[in-house]
């Protein structure tokens, strides 16, 4: 289920509150509720003239804009812990990501990642060819399979047959892993 959230054009303290206890309460219950009150808390410090700041500035940051920052911080730790949460600070960071995506997006640089790509040390993307990609997979279900041996089920074990096979026939001596 995918949800599209948007940024607001602007936002007040209340609908910060509201979609703030949105996300506290609907935890477990509203997907993209983490979404929405990163929207709101991105239009919310654009309206008080902080813009994006908020995202990479230090828990100790002074001035307005580190005061604003840490009010709503610790307003949402608070609920988080009154809802029984032992570590909101995940859930900031969480909130922080979203933020992020949603910035990243609304200028067009929207994360463009590929479960086959990977980044090398230039920042461009590179794609793995599919043999490599197979054997990478195929071996690290071979290895794992091999070492739960004794609790598989009957069709895990039948897949780890399958697996075996499939390597096989790629090539690979699966003697020697």
């Amino acid at each position: 289920m995918t949800v599209v959230v948007t940024v607001p054009d602007v936002a007040d303290a209340s609908e910060v509150v509201e979609t703030r206890k949105g996300f506290v309460t609907g935890l477990s219950e509203s997907y993209g509720a983490g979404r929405r009150y990163a929207a709101t808390l991105v239009a919310y410090f654009r309206t008080c003239g902080f813009g994006e700041q908020w995202l990479t500035m230090a828990h100790d940051t002074k001035g307005h804009a580190g005061d604003a920052m840490r009010d709503e911080r610790d307003a949402l730790y608070a609920d988080l812990r009154s809802a029984g949460h032992t570590n909101p600070s995940v859930k900031w960071k969480q909130i922080k990501g979203y933020a992020v995506d949603l910035l990243k997006a609304e200028s067009g640089e929207a994360d463009e990642s590929d479960a086959e790509s990977d980044a090398d040390s230039n920042g461009k993307r590179e794609t793995r060819p599919i043999q490599v990609r197979m054997l990478d997979d195929l071996k690290a279900l071979y290895k794992m399979c091999k070492r739960e041996k004794l609790k598989l089920t009957p069709q895990q074990n039948e897949a780890h047959t399958y697996i075996t096979s499939a390597l096989n026939s790629l090539g690979v001596d699966v003697s020697m892993l």
